[in-house]
């Protein structure tokens, strides 16, 4: 069995227009959610053998506070300069090519990829609209490569995002 989960990085800080988009950080807002996403994945028992990141600032502080929360090492993040505003494809193509010793990888980046990705594993009759800031969809699959998961039938487990457990 092989599991991914995708999440979108936290929301991010606009107060400061002239940054380039990929130097953007987090917003409070962000850091507070992408919190309360990690402890509600890590009672889940959720346990990543790699976790990777876009290299953009805001995606690498969400892996990284989501790590720290999880108690994986910070300095094992994997970050990825091909998930910066990568295409789904670009993402499926970085997860077929992990060693077959992992069995769990968290993969942290940007939409409309990971919307995107998350659709191509997803019942086709259920698409997901938009993956929110901080939301995180979870899939298994039933094979012994990463090679097979774009064939393979992908079991959805969880989706979790942070609007989901506001009260209203």
């Amino acid at each position: 069995m092989k599991t991914v989960t995708l999440i979108r990085h936290a929301k991010s800080d606009w107060s400061k227009s002239i940054l380039k988009d990929h130097d953007r950080d987090l917003a409070e807002r962000g850091e507070r959610d992408i919190f309360k996403i990690a402890n509600i994945i890590l009672n889940k028992g959720i346990s990543p053998d790699l976790i990777m990141t876009s290299s953009a600032l805001r995606a690498k502080k969400t892996a990284e506070i989501f790590s720290a929360v999880i108690s994986y090492k910070v300095d094992k993040i994997k970050i990825k300069e091909q998930l910066y505003l990568a295409d789904h494809l670009t993402i499926i193509n970085e997860i077929v090519t992990q060693d077959e010793k992992i069995k769990n990888i968290i993969l942290f980046g940007h939409n409309p990829g990971f919307t995107d990705a998350v659709n191509f594993f997803h019942n086709k009759n259920n698409q997901l609209d938009n993956l929110p800031t901080s939301g995180a969809v979870a899939f298994e699959f039933n094979c012994s490569s990463w090679s097979y998961i774009k064939k393979a039938k992908a079991d959805f487990i969880y989706f979790e995002y942070p609007k989901k457990f506001q009260r209203t």
